[in-house]
C-alpha cells in the first residue's frame, strides 16, 4: 500500500489552501509512489485529533491541540501569528497553538526567511520552502511603456481585515505627490467588510487630474487574471502580509511591480521592485512609464528573480522533505 500524505488547510478558498491544492495536484503526477490528500474541513482537523495513524504524514497549515497519534507530523507557519492571535473567534484562538506546535512537528516549515526570523524558534530542523504560482511564465517582448501615452496601474487589496485594507491608503499618499503628462487608468480591486471605507478615504480629487480611479467590486480568477494581462505596472503596500501569491501571478506574467518598504519583502524580491519612500516611489514610477533602458533593466532583474520561485523545483524541495520524514 502506498503511504498517505494529508495537507491540512482552512475552510477559506484562498491561501494555503490554493496552494496546497496545487501540491496534492503536482505531487500526485510528478511522484505517485505515495497518496496525497487536501484536508479542508473543521470536522476531519478535528477528527484527525483521534484518528490512528490514517495518514502517515500530516502537513498542516492549521495548528493542532496535541500530535495527531502515530502519525508524522508537520507544521507549516504563514502567518504572523502574534498579530492575528485573540480571543473573538475560533481562528484568533487557534493562532496561539503555533508556538507549541514547534514542539511535536518533526520539522517546521516557513515560505520566506522572513517569517522564519519572525518565529524565532529554536526548533532543530527548520526550513524554508518558497511558494510558487501555478502561473506559467510567459515570453516577453521587452517593449518598454516610454512610448504609451496611456498607462494602466492595478492594485488588488485586501479588505477582510483592517490592518491589511489600511495599507491602499499609503499608495493614495504616494500617488498624491506623482504627476504626469501621460493619462494613468488606476484600477483598485477586492471587497469584504472595508471596501467601502477605504474607498471613501480615497480621495480622487487630491490626486493628478491625469489620474483616473476605478474601485471594482468582487473578484474571480479569470478577471484577476485579465486584469493583470492588461496592467502595466502593479502596485502594492503592507506592513502585514507575509508572502502574497498575487506578486507571482503578476512577475510570471512580466509585469512589473513596485511595493513599500516592508522587511518582508526584501527576503524575497529584488530591491529595485522595494521603494524605500514616496521620493523613491515617484522616481521608480516614473522611471518604469518613461526610461527605456531603466524598464529594460527591470525586466532583466524580474527574470532572475523568479527563477527561484521555479515550481519544478519547488516541488522536488517538497519531495525530498516527504520523503526524508517517512524513511
Amino acid at each position: 500500500m502506498r503511504k498517505k500524505i494529508a495537507f491540512i488547510t482552512p475552510l477559506w478558498e484562498w491561501w494555503p489552501k490554493v496552494l496546497y491544492r496545487d501540491l496534492v495536484e503536482l505531487l500526485s503526477e510528478k511522484y505517485p509512489e505515495y497518496e496525497y490528500f487536501l484536508i479542508s474541513s473543521a470536522k476531519e482537523w478535528i477528527k484527525l485529533h483521534f484518528y490512528n495513524k490514517k495518514y502517515d504524514l500530516i502537513i498542516s497549515s492549521v495548528p493542532f491541540f496535541w500530535k495527531p497519534p502515530r502519525s508524522t507530523y508537520i507544521i507549516e507557519q504563514h502567518w504572523l501569528y502574534r498579530n492575528d492571535r485573540g480571543f473573538t473567534s475560533i481562528p484568533k484562538l487557534l493562532n496561539w497553538l503555533y508556538p507549541y506546535n514547534n514542539f511535536f512537528s518533526k520539522v517546521v516549515l516557513y515560505p520566506s526567511k522572513f517569517l522564519k526570523k519572525y518565529y524565532n524558534s529554536q526548533h532543530i530542523n527548520q526550513q524554508v520552502i518558497l511558494n510558487f504560482s501555478t502561473f506559467p511564465i510567459i515570453e516577453n517582448d521587452q517593449n518598454s511603456l516610454c512610448h504609451k501615452q496611456e498607462i494602466n496601474l492595478l492594485t488588488i487589496f485586501r479588505a477582510d481585515i483592517y490592518n491589511k485594507a489600511i495599507w491602499i491608503l499609503d499608495l493614495y499618499e504616494k500617488l498624491k505627490l506623482f504627476k504626469s503628462d501621460k493619462k494613468i487608468n488606476y484600477k483598485i480591486a477586492w471587497f469584504w467588510k472595508y471596501y467601502e471605507e477605504m474607498k471613501e478615504k480615497f480621495d480622487i480629487s487630491k490626486l493628478d487630474k491625469n489620474i483616473r480611479v476605478e474601485w471594482i467590486w468582487w473578484l474571480d480568477k479569470n478577471w484577476v487574471i485579465e486584469e493583470i494581462n492588461n496592467c502595466d505596472i502593479f502596485l502594492y503596500s503592507t506592513f502585514y502580509e507575509t508572502f502574497w501569491i498575487i506578486l507571482l501571478e503578476v512577475l510570471s506574467l512580466w509585469k512589473p511591480i513596485l511595493l513599500n518598504n516592508y522587511d518582508s519583502y526584501y527576503w524575497l524580491f529584488d530591491n529595485e521592485f522595494i521603494s524605500r519612500d514616496n521620493d523613491d516611489f515617484i522616481y521608480k514610477l516614473d522611471n518604469l512609464m518613461n526610461n527605456e533602458s531603466y524598464y529594460k533593466s527591470y525586466l532583466e532583474k524580474l527574470y532572475a528573480n523568479l527563477e527561484k520561485f521555479d515550481k519544478q523545483k519547488i516541488i522536488d524541495q517538497w519531495y525530498k522533505i516527504i520523503k526524508e520524514q517517512l524513511h
